[in-house]
């Protein structure tokens, strides 16, 4: 780990030399950080000794992105098998799972209320989706090519695209 405020300065190590990792995202009160992979797995690590606390199985495909929800109760993870999967962390079990897309799921984000969440793809399209009951909102062709992020505006009303085709929308 890497202390910003006074240089990089390496405090523990996850060792996973046989994958690798695709994305690290810390819980909102910052003890807990959720670790994509491309076996499908996302590693629930404890900070800052990166104690293993759980691991989830999502996929059978590479992920390449994860967030917590705003309570640190519920943790999405996307990638390669084109779903948004969304875990219970209390449970231990995927609650929801949020397909559509045609392509890689390469980001996404719960609103300020985590009432709702996009997915942005490399198949152009973002999509918005309530988590309560996983249902569609709304689908945008925002990009003529792939979306590599997004995020939502602070207060959740738009979601902001950069996309391949050198466009942020």
């Amino acid at each position: 780990m890497a202390r910003a405020s006074s240089g990089f300065r390496r405090e523990a190590s996850l060792e996973a030399a046989d994958r690798v990792l695709t994305r690290v995202a810390f819980n909102s009160g910052g003890d807990v950080l959720a670790v994509p992979d491309q076996s499908g797995t996302v590693h629930v690590l404890g900070y800052p000794d990166l104690s293993v606390r759980d691991k989830l199985i999502a996929s059978a495909k590479a992920l390449w992105t994860a967030t917590w929800s705003g309570d640190a109760s519920r943790l999405a993870v996307a990638g390669r098998d084109n779903t948004v999967h969304i875990f219970d962390i209390g449970r231990r079990q995927e609650t929801l799972a949020l397909r559509g897309h045609t392509d890689d799921v390469h980001a996404i984000g719960w609103s300020a209320d985590d009432a709702e969440m996009f997915s942005a793809s490399y198949d152009g399209t973002l999509r918005l989706w309530r988590t309560d009951n996983g249902a569609e909102v709304r689908t945008i062709r925002a990009h003529g090519a792939r979306i590599e992020d997004a995020c939502w505006e602070p207060d959740s009303r738009r979601v902001a695209t950069g996309g391949r085709d050198g466009r942020i929308r």
